[in-house]
């Protein structure tokens, strides 16, 4: 592969993370809820999982899924199941921010930031949106067919490993973003409204993905 390769193929990698979705909204939603560090995390757990996507694709391992169509289901209602979980768990936090004053709410997000369970649960939700969403590979197919043919095993963890920095830096950048503190508040001001925003989301998303399990 020249400079030109490499550099389209940063590019679509580029695009097909900036593309809005549920991973946007995912460090969007751990930003805001305890900050730039939670949403790097996040990001940096969620590229690790697009590698391991990449690197099925670039060695051919796809075509484990085309003889095991169970799998792929498999994964698609797992990640059904665990978008479901945030979508609600968005839901009771719209009711609990309801029921309690606006001072309350950004204290008690400001007291998340540094917090060892919220790092947990952004590292957790990044690697498990990434995971559990096998049409990466469907999308990773389309890139990197015109790539692979004889290619060496070391320019094909390479292309991984541009998939994975290229997805990592993009998302660090938004969570950076989003944490710049009048940014943030302006969010955490609306929270409650975002929080049933995301419920909406993430429980459409995952019905979208069961739909597609079945449908399979």
């Amino acid at each position: 592969m020249n400079a030109a390769d490499w550099l389209t193929l940063s590019l679509v990698c580029l695009a097909g993370a900036a593309s809005p979705g549920m991973s946007l909204a995912m460090i969007i939603k751990n930003t805001i809820a305890a900050g730039s560090s939670a949403g790097i995390l996040a990001s940096w757990t969620h590229a690790f999982g697009i590698f391991f996507y990449a690197l099925i694709t670039v060695f051919g391992m796809g075509i484990v899924f085309e003889k095991l169509p169970w799998l792929f289901n498999v994964l698609l209602i797992l990640g059904a199941l665990y978008l479901l979980r945030i979508g609600i768990l968005s839901f009771l936090q719209f009711f609990k921010e309801s029921t309690s004053s606006s001072d309350f709410t950004a204290n008690n997000a400001k007291a998340k930031i540094g917090n060892s369970s919220s790092y947990v649960t952004a590292a957790k939700d990044g690697l498990s949106i990434a995971t559990f969403n096998p049409k990466v590979l469907l999308f990773f197919g389309a890139i990197f067919t015109g790539f692979i043919q004889q290619q060496s095993t070391l320019e094909k963890i390479s292309m991984g490993l541009v998939a994975l920095l290229t997805d990592g830096i993009w998302y660090s950048f938004i969570a950076l973003l989003i944490g710049i503190p009048k940014i943030r508040n302006s969010f955490l001001a609306h929270q409650k409204w975002l929080s049933l925003i995301f419920g909406f989301v993430f429980c459409g998303y995952a019905l979208y993905l069961a739909a597609g399990a079945l449908i399979l």
